[in-house]
């Protein structure tokens, strides 16, 4: 019974899409086919490695009192983030999960590491966290007010600008109900807006505000959906410019 388990548990092992290696005080002595493939070495040479020979941890500090722990069966098992060093001289990334095996006494005999490349994963975090970090950097700098709010018309992250244009500042502002705070003349278009943005429509409109100091402002209004990672509209980001002064003239003249 136990050599037929034996059996399909090296049958898993074997055809796991994972990398999975067993270790003793961190010399490799066996590992399945999907972690040389990872990898690129041949298994001739991977059974002459220890595991730290061809990785590294984010955290080493941290990750010798885990490997510590382990060892010693004060825990059973730990993951972390493991860097692992190719073949070819190239690294991936790793989430990596690692177990201790004891014996009958309860003495750890080996440890199994199982290894997903999270390479790809990690790179496009790290572009969409540089894309937002540019995004928020072009925010905080642009001469034009920039709000967005929830679907609720719920303030939920302004530009310097925007407090310059409104009198408020970012703490006054955010959470609060755009037309109530701003005093909003012609509300009812802002209703109208959020529909179009619901059915994914983007336009230009003016409206008239109260800045803090009770001063009427005329306001050119750029909006569009925005939409969350599942795609889903989740608010409207509005792009304000203040043509008061403008508007003023055109009113002078009609008169």
């Amino acid at each position: 019974m136990l050599g037929e388990q034996k059996k399909q548990l090296d049958i898993i092992v074997e055809n796991s899409p994972l990398g999975i290696v067993l270790t003793v005080d961190d010399e490799i002595v066996k590992c399945n086919a999907a972690f040389n493939y990872l990898l690129g070495y041949p298994e001739t040479v991977t059974n002459k490695l220890k595991l730290s020979d061809i990785s590294e941890s984010e955290d080493e500090v941290t990750i010798k009192k885990l490997e510590s722990d382990l060892a010693s069966g004060i825990i059973d098992n730990f993951s972390t983030v493991k860097r692992f060093f190719k073949n070819n001289g190239a690294q991936i990334l790793a989430k990596t999960s690692i177990s201790a095996v004891k014996n009958n006494q309860g003495k750890v005999e080996y440890q199994v590491c199982v290894i997903e490349d999270i390479t790809k994963e990690r790179q496009a975090e790290e572009k969409i966290k540089a894309e937002k970090e540019k995004y928020r950097g072009i925010i905080a700098n642009m001469n034009l007010g920039m709000v967005e709010v929830t679907i609720d018309n719920e303030i939920q992250l302004v530009n310097q600008s925007f407090c310059a244009m409104s009198g408020y500042s970012k703490d006054e502002l955010i959470g609060e109900d755009a037309v109530a705070i701003l005093q909003i003349k012609n509300s009812a278009k802002i209703g109208t807006k959020s529909e179009n943005r619901l059915k994914g429509i983007s336009d230009s409109y003016e409206i008239k505000i109260k800045n803090k100091k009770g001063e009427t402002r005329h306001w050119l209004v750029s909006g569009a959906p925005n939409y969350n990672e599942e795609g889903k509209v989740v608010g409207s980001i509005g792009i304000h410019l203040d043509i008061t002064e403008q508007k003023e003239l055109e009113l002078q003249k009609e008169q």
